[in-house]
C-alpha cells in the first residue's frame, strides 16, 4: 500500500528501513518525547519486522508506513493507523526524524493517514496520543482537528514500557 501527499510517499516498510530508523530514534531531540532513554538496534529490528508482519494479514487491520521525502527519496518517520480489534475505532500516529522537524511534513503525512482511516479503511473514531511536554505533536493533532479527550499520567503499559505524561486527543469521521 502506498499514499501520496504533495511531497510524500508514505509505503509499506522494507527491511532495509531498520537503519534509518534506528538512527532518528537515538537522537537526543526524539528522545525527549520517548519513553526511553535509549535504543538498540535490536528493538528497531523488532519493530520494522512487526510493521512488515502486518502487512499480509487478512482482513488487514494495522497500517504502519515508512514515510520519505519525495525530493530526496530520504525516509524521515514513520505514521500507522491500528485498529483496535473489529472495531471502527483506531490508533493513530507518527514519528518524525527531527532532522525534519518544522517543515510541516508531520501535519501532511498524518492528514493523509486521516483521510485513509475515514475514507478508504472505513473507520468512524481516531484516537491519538502525544508526550503532554511534546508541544509539536499536540499542535499537529489540534491542526487536523483532533479534540483533547484527557490526560494519562505517567504510568507503565501493559508491555512494560513508562510513558511519560500524556494528552490523548479524538477525531470523529
Amino acid at each position: 500500500m502506498n499514499l501520496l501527499t504533495s511531497r510524500l510517499p508514505l509505503r509499506e516498510y522494507v527491511g532495509s528501513d531498520v537503519h534509518p530508523t534506528h538512527q532518528w530514534r537515538c537522537d537526543p531531540r526524539y528522545l525527549e518525547h520517548a519513553p526511553s532513554d535509549g535504543y538498540e538496534i535490536s528493538h528497531s529490528e523488532e519493530l520494522i519486522e512487526r510493521f512488515i508482519g502486518w502487512q499480509s494479514t487478512s482482513p488487514r487491520r494495522r497500517w504502519q508506513l515508512a514515510i520519505e521525502r519525495r525530493d530526496t527519496v530520504e525516509l524521515i518517520g514513520s505514521g500507522g493507523v491500528r485498529t483496535k480489534g473489529e472495531t471502527d475505532t483506531a490508533d493513530i500516529g507518527h514519528e518524525l526524524d527531527p532532522r525534519h522537524w518544522g517543515n510541516g511534513f508531520a501535519t501532511e503525512a498524518m492528514s493523509r493517514l486521516v483521510t485513509f482511516a475515514f475514507e478508504e479503511a472505513s473507520l468512524r473514531l481516531l484516537t491519538a496520543r502525544a508526550v503532554c511536554r511534546n508541544e509539536r505533536s499536540l499542535r499537529v493533532l489540534e491542526r487536523l482537528g483532533f479534540e483533547r479527550a484527557e490526560m494519562i499520567p505517567t504510568g507503565v503499559i501493559p508491555d512494560g514500557t513508562v510513558w511519560p505524561d500524556r494528552y490523548e486527543y479524538h477525531l470523529h469521521g
